[in-house]
C-alpha cells in the first residue's frame, strides 16, 4: 500500500514537473552533476554549484574559469560563473576608512566548526601576539563544537585578545564589520564566504586561506595563504596592518568588486539564465 501510494504521489510530482519551463538544482559538489540529465524530463535544468577550487598556486583571476572549463569537460554541460552579491539597499557601501588608534579591531564571522578551522586562526593569532602586533579579534557565529575553541583560545593564552560573541543578527552584526580594520578567515572550503563580500561593501578588506572568493580576488582584492597554514595567515595579517597604504588599496579594489556585482546583477543574471534555458538556448 505505501509503495504504491508514493508511485502516485512519483507520478502527481512528475506530471506538475513536466509544466515547468527550467527546473533548477543546488548541488554541493560536481561530481553530483553526473546525475542530473540536463534535459531531465524534456525540461531544461541548472543547477548552482559554489566555487570549490581551494587553490592558492593559481594566477589571479583564473580560479572560477578554470573550474568552469573543468565542469564542461569533466561532466558535458556549459557552466556560467554566478556570484551572489548584497543588497545594497538593506547592506549600504561605507568608503574604506583609515585605521584609528589603538589596537588593530579583527573580525573572523563563521560558526565555530571543523571546515571553518578556527584552530587554525587561533593558532595564527597566537603567532601574531608574538611579533608584538597589539590587536583585539572579535569571533562571531554559533559554537557547534561545545566549547573546544574557546578552551584553545584559553591554552594559548589568548582571551585578553579574542572575544567569542556568539550569534548576531545582521542588525547587530553591522556595527561590527564598521568597527573593523580587517575580517581574517580560515576556512578549509568556501564556496563564498559572503561575509568576504558584506565586509567589502563595508569597505574592510580580508586575509584568509585560498579559497572561494579569496583566492579568486586575490592579490588585487584580498591576501590568500595556502589552507592550514598558522604561520603564512599570521604574516598576512601582520603585512596588511604594518601597510596602511595596503590595506586601504586592498580594501577598495574590494568593494568596487563587491559593487559590480550586487545583489541586482545577481538577480538580472539569473533571470537572463532562466530565460535562455526557457527559450531552449544555451547559447
Amino acid at each position: 500500500m505505501r509503495r504504491a501510494r508514493s508511485s502516485r504521489f512519483g507520478a502527481l510530482a512528475c506530471s506538475h514537473l513536466r509544466k515547468l519551463d527550467v527546473r533548477r538544482f543546488s548541488i554541493s559538489s560536481q561530481a553530483s552533476l553526473t546525475e542530473i540529465s540536463p534535459n531531465w524530463g524534456g525540461c531544461p535544468c541548472a543547477a548552482t554549484l559554489g566555487l570549490a577550487l581551494d587553490r592558492d598556486e593559481l594566477p589571479a583571476g583564473q580560479v572560477a574559469d578554470l573550474q568552469r572549463k573543468l565542469i564542461e569537460v569533466d561532466v558535458g554541460v556549459r557552466a556560467q560563473r554566478l556570484p551572489l552579491g548584497v543588497d545594497l539597499r538593506k547592506w549600504p557601501p561605507l568608503a574604506p576608512r583609515p585605521r584609528r588608534e589603538g589596537p588593530a579591531h579583527l573580525i573572523h564571522i563563521a560558526s565555530l566548526n571543523r571546515v571553518k578551522d578556527q584552530s587554525t586562526l587561533l593558532h595564527a593569532l597566537a603567532r601574531l601576539e608574538k611579533t608584538g602586533v597589539d590587536f583585539v579579534m572579535d569571533i562571531v557565529g554559533t559554537d557547534t563544537l561545545h566549547g573546544a575553541t574557546t578552551e584553545l583560545a584559553r591554552k594559548l593564552g589568548l582571551n585578553g585578545r579574542v572575544r567569542f560573541l556568539g550569534f548576531r543578527t545582521q542588525r547587530e552584526l553591522r556595527p561590527i564589520v564598521e568597527s573593523a580594520d580587517l575580517l581574517v578567515m580560515s576556512s578549509r572550503h568556501e564556496a563564498g564566504p559572503f561575509v568576504l563580500v558584506e565586509a567589502a561593501v563595508t569597505g574592510v578588506p580580508t586575509v584568509g586561506t585560498a579559497v572561494g572568493h579569496i583566492v579568486e580576488w586575490a592579490p588585487s582584492a584580498a591576501l590568500a595563504v595556502p589552507v592550514a597554514n598558522p604561520e603564512r595567515l599570521a604574516d598576512a595579517i601582520h603585512t596588511m596592518l604594518a601597510d596602511e597604504a595596503l590595506r586601504l588599496r586592498v580594501a577598495r579594489a574590494a568593494q568596487c568588486r563587491a559593487l559590480s556585482e550586487d545583489a541586482d546583477y545577481t538577480a538580472r543574471t539569473f533571470e537572463a539564465l532562466y530565460q535562455r534555458l526557457a527559450n531552449g538556448s544555451c547559447g
